[in-house]
């Protein structure tokens, strides 16, 4: 053994060893994993589609079927995924369920009048009501899926049978764990902005009060106090997120790089308070602009269509040309030679998340699109029965996500204190991992079934 290696894989020298100096994995490699995600859903989705359009009468009786299918289209991948087990032969199977769903879902009635007004436009234009903000089923999975993955990651990172590439890098590159601590701040960012958004009062468009901002921007982003108070000053005094965010990025990298600021940052000795903590007060900018552009994001996506084609148009140019925009700016990045960084939060590490999660969203709401256009024209808003928009797992958790995150973390040390995970095996890893997700559940289940909601 190298002596440079601790001996003891039960020490905390070990152990730090263990985590230092990653190098992370590879881009590809990233969102070939984390495509498991967005398959799950369109699985989830097509049996779903199927099972209602059998039998709509009786879709709701058989709750606890359907519970126990969400549990295993939703966790198998995420563990054998994650865990760099079975990656393409997960995918495969995946894919393989949903060309069979989905061959069970009949088609829509088909319009004989190819000039007729389309059914689903007329029933659009009927319910829309300025200044509502209906909840957004793409958006519900999409904030609980990113939940799933952080809370399984935290505990999974101390097995070996989690795969140290997935683990956050020491400076620069990639991985799966530093694209979720970015995906929580944008993710916030994107929820974060409603409270900003325009009201309707009396059929006129009413901007929220400065003081009404305040209360919700702090209220908000609580955990995140000083972000959100800076999200605040900042937004009210630009009105322009997207600019801003850009903006910042800007002047942050081209300080960073063109500066002696970068080699500060990346090699002085930590003699003060300042220096000691340079990484955290450095990187603040740029995760101020990812909430940002989250924030922005947000403001697209949250307000109710007014039309069946302003949907459409929605999905195929806002999500489609913020996803090009973002990995156009990393490719630019790379070109200059600047790696991304989650560390520092630098420019390339900003525009990668932004476009990640923007894409993934973009995903989700092109497989609702899907499924949904299959739906009889009065169903085409609302009206769907409980359970068939969002499976109840990733429900439960999206209605109290800070609760679970919370639940996960004590749950986390307490294995950490009580059992010395890298001399387990990978059958008791995989239980030890499965009993924890359950636990970590329950209490967001159990909210869930009594209808109460704290964050």
């Amino acid at each position: 053994m190298d002596p440079l290696i601790p001996s003891d894989p039960t020490s905390k020298e070990y152990k730090e060893w263990r985590v230092s100096n990653l190098e992370g994995s590879s881009l590809s490699e990233i969102h070939i994993v984390l495509s498991t995600v967005a398959l799950s859903y369109w699985c989830w989705k097509c049996k779903t589609a199927a099972e209602f359009h059998r039998n709509p009468a009786r879709f709701s009786e058989r709750t606890w079927q359907r519970f126990a299918f969400e549990c295993v289209v939703f966790f198998v991948p995420m563990f054998l995924a994650l865990t760099g087990r079975y990656i393409y032969t997960t995918i495969a199977m995946l894919v393989g369920a949903i060309v069979y769903y989905r061959k069970q879902i009949p088609d829509a009635p088909v319009r004989h009048d190819k000039w007729a007004p389309d059914p689903r436009a007329d029933n659009f234009k009927q319910t829309f009501v300025p200044g509502r903000i209906t909840p957004k089923p793409y958006l519900s999975i999409y904030r609980a899926e990113m939940m799933l993955l952080t809370c399984f990651c935290i505990l999974a990172v101390d097995f070996e049978v989690f795969p140290l590439k997935y683990a956050k890098v020491e400076t620069f590159g990639t991985s799966i764990m530093d694209l979720g601590v970015g995906s929580f701040v944008f993710s916030a960012g994107v929820v974060g902005v409603k409270p900003f958004l325009p009201r309707m009062v009396d059929g006129k468009p009413v901007s929220t009060s400065l003081g009404h901002r305040l209360r919700a921007g702090l209220w908000t982003a609580f955990p995140i106090l000083c972000l959100g108070l800076a999200r605040f000053v900042l937004t009210d005094a630009s009105g322009d997120l997207r600019m801003t965010s850009m903006v910042l990025l800007a002047g942050y990298q081209a300080l960073y790089s063109l500066s002696p600021l970068g080699s500060w940052l990346e090699n002085a000795a930590r003699t003060d308070m300042v220096s000691a903590n340079r990484e955290g007060i450095f990187s603040f900018v740029g995760y101020l602009a990812m909430f940002l552009l989250g924030m922005s994001l947000g403001q697209e996506v949250l307000p109710d269509a007014r039309s069946f084609k302003a949907r459409r148009m929605r999905l195929v140019s806002v999500l489609g040309a913020w996803t090009t925009a973002f990995m156009s700016f990393l490719l630019f990045s790379f070109v200059l030679g600047v790696e991304p960084s989650r560390r520092f939060a630098n420019a390339p590490y900003c525009f990668w998340v932004a476009g990640f999660n923007t894409f993934m969203l973009w995903l989700f709401m092109l497989i609702e699109e899907d499924v949904d256009s299959k739906l009889p024209p009065e169903l085409s808003r609302a009206g769907r029965p409980a359970g068939y928009d969002v499976p109840a797992i990733l429900d439960a958790v999206n209605m109290n996500s800070l609760t679970t995150f919370l639940v996960a973390n004590l749950l986390t040390g307490l294995v950490n204190m009580r059992i010395e995970t890298l001399l387990c095996n990978t059958t008791q890893s995989m239980a030890v991992l499965a009993g924890y997700t359950l636990l970590f559940m329950l209490p967001a289940l159990a909210m869930y079934r009594t209808g109460i909601r704290i964050r």
